[in-house]
């Protein structure tokens, strides 16, 4: 059952969404703001979070809890297309697998990404993401047991 709290635009489009260990709720879209900006809420999980990169059509800000804002917006289009939709806001984020990695590395060209590291650097940063995160789950439950 979705859960009434996820958040929805006023069209009913979902706008959270699951990345790798990560939760991504759309604050406001380029179609909200005449296509000036997007602006996202994320919530990075330990481990989570995109591999090293850099935008190439614009300009990303975020601080410590991680509001994205990009400009011009269109990266939407990107969260929309790699990262899963959140139907339980309550829900632990997906754990970090490989998937969503390679979905975001195939994904980033088509909206202007262009990942800064070598493909070898890149799958070490994907083997460690998931490495890390099968061990913080080991962890939480041992603790929950």
């Amino acid at each position: 059952m979705e859960d009434p709290r996820a958040s929805r635009s006023s069209v009913g489009e979902n706008r959270d969404f699951w990345g790798p260990g990560d939760r991504y709720t759309f604050l406001v879209t380029g179609e909200e703001s005449g296509g000036s900006m997007f602006a996202l809420d994320c919530v990075v999980g330990a481990g989570g979070g995109p591999p090293p990169h850099r935008h190439l059509a614009e300009d990303e800000l975020f601080y410590a809890r991680m509001i994205a804002v990009y400009t011009p917006s269109g990266m939407e289009g990107w969260f929309r297309e790699v990262c899963m939709p959140v139907t339980d806001v309550t829900a632990s984020p997906p754990p970090v697998t490989p998937e969503p990695i390679e979905r975001m590395l195939e994904a980033g060209p088509r909206h202007n990404v262009e990942w800064v590291a070598g493909s070898d650097v890149l799958a070490a940063c994907m083997a460690a993401l998931v490495a890390v995160n099968a061990l913080l789950l080991t962890v939480f439950h041992q603790l929950q047991a």
